[in-house]
């Protein structure tokens, strides 16, 4: 580029700021109803699974979940 360019790489800096900021915003915005709809299911998806998911999601349902779900981890803590 000849120095005749530089207002392009400012116009460019603010255009990537605003759509890393709008993108954090947007990320943000999905995060919660996502982890709410998996919070409303995980018992349910236990159990589809094959893992035994007695009166409450406990750290041993929650490790055998991840180790189904994760290839390459162990079921033991």
């Amino acid at each position: 580029m000849s120095i005749g360019w530089w207002p392009a790489s400012i116009t460019r800096a603010v255009h990537v700021s605003t759509a890393v900021l709008r993108a954090r915003a947007a990320i943000d915005a999905l995060t919660t109803p996502a982890e709410s709809a998996v919070d409303l299911n995980i018992r349910k998806v236990a159990q589809h699974l094959g893992l035994a998911c007695r009166a409450g999601f406990d750290a041993t349902t929650a490790t055998s979940l991840n180790a189904v779900l994760r290839p390459g981890t162990s079921i033991t803590p």
